[in-house]
């Protein structure tokens, strides 16, 4: 998915929703996956320190680009 985001510059509002709602089940599940006796504390720790990255580098890379827009708009009003 991370490879279509990079490959378009700009993303739709949908596929904005369905990315972000991709990677909060991703989160979600990998907390229960990860909230057991077999997983030592800090590897969870780990894993959903990295989750939280990926979802941080995400929501920056699929962000709309408020000031482009902006410089359109203001372009065609000059």
């Amino acid at each position: 998915m991370l490879e279509m985001v990079r490959m378009t510059s700009r993303v739709g509002v949908g596929v904005r929703e369905r990315l972000i709602g991709a990677l909060d089940a991703l989160c979600e599940m990998t907390q229960d996956f990860t909230d057991s006796a077999y997983t030592p504390h800090h590897h969870r720790e780990q894993i959903l320190d990295f989750l939280e990255e990926c979802r941080f580098e995400m929501t920056n890379l699929i962000q709309p680009d408020d000031d482009s827009s902006d410089q359109l708009r203001s372009d065609g009003i000059e």
